[in-house]
C-alpha cells in the first residue's frame, strides 16, 4: 500500500507570487507516490491541523485491513504503524475538531478515539454490525456513526456514550456522514432536522429526493464563501447540493468514486466587499487510479493518477492533498 500527494496549485500560487497565479491556475500538479510501509489495504485517512508546539505538518491518521492505524507528522514523506489492540477492518477515521479527537470506525462495531494518534482508546458501541462512517452531528457535543443493515444510526452524546437509533434507512447501508445529512445504497440521501421545542433537542430523519439511484459513498462540505455540499459514488455519480434540492454533475467517467474532499486556497474579495470568491478545490478520488477535480463542484477534469490501483479516500494537508491506495 502507498500514498499519493498532491501539490495543490491554486493554493501554492497564491503564497508563492502572482507572477505564477496564471500558469498554475491552468496547470494540473503532479501526483507521486510515497511508501507507507505496510502492504495493508487503507481505507481512510484523516488530518489534523497543527497544534501549537507541535510540528508545521499537523498529524495524518490512516487506518485499514487488520486494524491498521499509521500516523505522519510530516505530511507523508514518513509513517509509523500505531497499535489499538483491534485486528478488525477500520473503513474509516475522521478528526473532530469541536472533540479535538480522532475517531475511527469499523467491521463489528468498534468505536476507537484518539487525542494524538497514538494512544486509542477502544469506547463501548451499542452494535457489533459494521459501521462505514461516523462524523459530527448537528447538535452541539454529538457525533454519528452509520454502517451496514440493522445499525441504524449511532449517537455520542457530549459525555461519550454512544446510544443506538432507529432513523428509519431500513435495509439499506449508509456510508457518507455530512453533518446533517446521510449517505447510502441506491441513491439513499436523508437529512436531519433539528427541534428545540422540548427540554431536549430532538432530531429527525426523513428522505430526500435524490436524481441518481447509484450507490453514494461519500461527501464533503466546499468553502465558506461559493462552495456547495457535493457528494459522490458509483457510477461516476457527482451530487452537488445547489441550496435547494442535489443535482447530479457530469464526471466524465463510470469509474466507483469513494473519496472526495475540499481543498481551501485562497480568497479574493472584490473592491466592493460585497462578493467572495475562494479560489480552492474539489478533488474526488476512485476505483482504477481516478483523481478527479474541480474549482465549482460542476465541471470536472481528470487529473493523471501514476497508478491504476484503486483510490479508497482523500484529505487535505496544509500543504497537499492525500490520497489513500488499495
Amino acid at each position: 500500500m502507498s500514498f499519493l500527494r498532491i501539490v495543490s496549485s491554486r493554493r501554492s500560487a497564491l503564497f508563492l507570487g502572482a507572477s505564477l497565479l496564471a500558469a498554475s491556475l491552468s496547470a494540473q500538479s503532479p501526483w507521486s507516490e510515497r511508501p507507507s510501509g505496510t502492504s495493508a489495504n487503507v481505507w481512510g485517512i484523516a488530518y489534523r491541523c497543527p497544534s501549537p508546539g507541535e510540528s508545521p505538518g499537523g498529524l495524518l491518521v490512516a487506518v485499514g485491513d487488520g486494524g491498521t492505524i499509521l500516523t505522519s507528522a510530516d505530511e507523508v514523506m514518513s509513517w509509523t504503524r500505531r497499535t489499538a489492540g483491534i485486528t478488525a477492518w477500520l473503513t474509516t477515521v475522521v478528526y473532530v475538531s469541536a472533540r479535538d479527537r480522532f475517531f475511527a470506525v469499523g467491521e463489528g462495531g468498534p468505536i476507537l478515539s484518539s487525542s494524538d494518534g497514538v494512544a486509542w482508546v477502544r469506547e463501548t458501541s451499542p452494535t457489533t454490525i459494521r459501521l462505514n462512517g461516523v462524523g459530527p452531528g448537528s447538535i452541539g457535543g454529538t457525533l454519528w456513526a452509520v454502517g451496514e443493515p440493522g445499525a441504524g444510526l449511532l449517537v455520542r452524546d457530549a459525555a461519550g456514550t454512544w446510544t443506538r437509533t432507529d432513523p428509519g434507512f431500513g435495509d439499506r447501508w449508509m456510508r457518507g456522514l455530512l453533518y446533517n445529512t446521510a449517505f447510502g445504497l441506491g441513491g439513499a440521501i436523508f437529512a436531519a432536522t433539528v427541534s428545540y421545542a422540548g427540554t431536549a433537542p430532538t432530531t429527525t430523519w426523513e428522505r430526500v429526493v435524490s436524481p441518481v439511484a447509484a450507490d453514494l459513498e461519500a461527501a464533503t462540505n466546499g468553502a465558506m464563501h461559493g462552495g456547495w455540499p457535493v457528494a459522490v459514488g458509483a457510477d461516476g455519480t457527482i451530487l452537488q447540493w445547489t441550496g435547494e434540492s442535489w443535482v447530479a454533475r457530469p464526471s466524465g467517467t463510470t469509474e466507483r468514486l469513494r473519496g472526495i474532499c475540499y481543498r481551501a486556497g485562497g480568497l479574493v474579495r472584490l473592491v466592493t466587499m460585497t462578493y467572495s470568491i475562494n479560489l480552492g478545490e474539489y478533488f474526488a478520488v476512485g476505483t482504477g487510479g481516478t483523481i478527479l477535480r474541480s474549482g465549482d463542484g460542476a465541471l470536472w477534469q481528470r487529473d493523471s493518477a501514476p497508478t491504476a490501483r484503486n483510490l479508497n479516500a482523500v484529505c487535505q494537508t496544509a500543504s497537499y492533498v492525500v490520497a489513500v491506495v488499495d
